[in-house]
């Protein structure tokens, strides 16, 4: 093995163990439960980005504040000026919101602040006739009504 070799090998064995040491993870549940996500979630709704702004964020990392126009509010104060924030990295388990695609959102209260991560039931709604989707919204919206969280 040459020592260009060596320094290759080297370099790509410390990349990888960066990685999995630093990358995002979660413990997702086995089964959806979303009178659970009533209870753990401040805020929920579907909504649509409308600005994803890069900032350097309090801890100075990279950080996007993402502004939505909500198209179904379920659950917390939800209103047009209210900013959301993630990580600007997946692996720092940041989401990766673009303007005008349409999210269902599943946010937490941290530190004052509204955020939201890759660990969440936040998903990316690619099609209005996403069956799947449109029915938990329903089904959010029956237990919110019937107050069962």
């Amino acid at each position: 093995m040459t020592k260009y070799s060596k320094k290759l090998y080297s370099f790509i064995i410390l990349n990888i163990c960066i990685t999995f040491i630093f990358s995002c993870k979660c413990r997702m549940p086995d089964k959806k439960d979303l009178s659970v996500a009533l209870k753990e979630y401040s805020n929920i709704f579907m909504g649509t980005v409308t600005l994803v702004n890069l900032t350097k964020g309090d801890s100075g990392f990279g950080e996007k504040e993402v502004h939505f126009s909500h198209i179904a509010n379920i659950k917390g104060n939800n209103d047009e000026n209210a900013t959301y924030y993630t990580q600007s990295s997946s692996a720092a388990c940041g989401v990766n919101f673009s303007k005008g695609d349409t999210w269902i959102v599943y946010a937490y209260a941290y530190n004052d602040r509204v955020s939201v991560n890759s660990c969440t039931w936040t998903r990316l709604y690619q099609n209005y006739e996403d069956y799947t989707i449109s029915s938990e919204i329903n089904q959010l919206q029956k237990l919110v009504r019937q107050k069962l969280y």
